[in-house]
Protein backbone atom coordinates (compact mmCIF):
# COMPACT_ATOMS: atom_id res chain seq x y z
CA UNK A 1 0.00 0.00 0.00
CA UNK A 2 1.21 3.72 -1.09
CA UNK A 3 0.09 5.89 2.06
CA UNK A 4 0.16 9.83 1.84
CA UNK A 5 2.42 10.78 -1.06
CA UNK A 6 3.93 14.01 -0.28
CA UNK A 7 5.87 16.63 -2.68
CA UNK A 8 8.35 19.42 -2.35
CA UNK A 9 9.12 22.18 -4.52
CA UNK A 10 12.79 23.99 -3.84
CA UNK A 11 11.00 27.43 -4.04
CA UNK A 12 7.86 28.78 -4.09
CA UNK A 13 6.27 29.09 -7.23
CA UNK A 14 4.64 32.47 -7.59
CA UNK A 15 1.49 33.69 -7.40
CA UNK A 16 -1.09 31.71 -9.36
CA UNK A 17 1.04 29.03 -10.58
CA UNK A 18 0.84 25.42 -9.65
CA UNK A 19 2.31 21.75 -10.23
CA UNK A 20 0.99 18.52 -9.48
CA UNK A 21 2.52 15.36 -8.80
CA UNK A 22 0.32 12.48 -10.13
CA UNK A 23 1.26 8.67 -9.68
CA UNK A 24 -0.15 7.28 -12.76
CA UNK A 25 0.07 3.26 -13.61
CA UNK A 26 -0.17 1.93 -16.51
CA UNK A 27 -2.33 -1.42 -16.56
CA UNK A 28 -4.97 -0.62 -16.44
CA UNK A 29 -4.14 3.04 -17.11
CA UNK A 30 -4.74 5.93 -14.85
CA UNK A 31 -3.63 8.84 -12.10
CA UNK A 32 -3.89 6.87 -8.81
CA UNK A 33 -2.84 9.53 -6.54
CA UNK A 34 -1.71 13.24 -6.44
CA UNK A 35 -0.94 16.08 -4.47
CA UNK A 36 -0.59 19.78 -5.72
CA UNK A 37 1.75 22.58 -4.88
CA UNK A 38 0.45 26.17 -5.63
CA UNK A 39 1.44 29.74 -5.09
CA UNK A 40 3.89 30.17 -2.33
CA UNK A 41 3.38 27.34 -0.99
CA UNK A 42 6.24 24.63 -0.92
CA UNK A 43 4.83 21.19 -0.31
CA UNK A 44 1.95 18.83 -0.76
CA UNK A 45 0.29 15.87 0.35
CA UNK A 46 -2.47 13.97 -0.81
CA UNK A 47 -3.57 13.55 3.15
CA UNK A 48 -5.49 10.52 4.44
CA UNK A 49 -5.90 9.23 0.49
CA UNK A 50 -4.05 5.76 0.15
CA UNK A 51 -3.65 3.28 -3.23
CA UNK A 52 -3.15 -0.41 -2.78
CA UNK A 53 -0.14 -1.23 -5.75
CA UNK A 54 0.11 -4.74 -7.58
CA UNK A 55 3.26 -6.50 -7.56
CA UNK A 56 5.08 -5.97 -10.71
CA UNK A 57 2.38 -3.78 -11.97
CA UNK A 58 4.22 -0.69 -14.08
CA UNK A 59 4.11 2.83 -12.55
CA UNK A 60 5.12 6.63 -13.75
CA UNK A 61 5.63 9.68 -11.84
CA UNK A 62 3.99 12.50 -13.52
CA UNK A 63 4.67 16.34 -12.83
CA UNK A 64 2.11 18.79 -14.73
CA UNK A 65 2.70 22.99 -14.55
CA UNK A 66 -0.65 24.71 -14.13
CA UNK A 67 -2.34 27.06 -16.53
CA UNK A 68 0.09 29.79 -14.77
CA UNK A 69 3.61 29.19 -15.15
CA UNK A 70 5.68 28.32 -12.04
CA UNK A 71 9.10 30.39 -11.47
CA UNK A 72 12.45 28.48 -13.30
CA UNK A 73 12.30 25.22 -11.01
CA UNK A 74 15.03 24.57 -8.65
CA UNK A 75 14.32 21.06 -8.43
CA UNK A 76 11.70 19.16 -6.71
CA UNK A 77 11.67 16.07 -4.31
CA UNK A 78 8.59 13.26 -4.07
CA UNK A 79 8.45 10.78 -1.22
CA UNK A 80 5.77 8.45 -0.01
CA UNK A 81 5.76 5.67 3.17
CA UNK A 82 5.09 2.17 1.86
CA UNK A 83 3.09 0.16 4.00
CA UNK A 84 1.79 -3.24 3.98
CA UNK A 85 -1.59 -4.85 5.60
Amino acid sequence: MLSRPRSHARHNLGAGASRTFRLVGFDPPGVLISCTVSGTDTTCNSGAATVTLAPGARYRLSIMTGSVAPAPSAGAEWAFRATTP
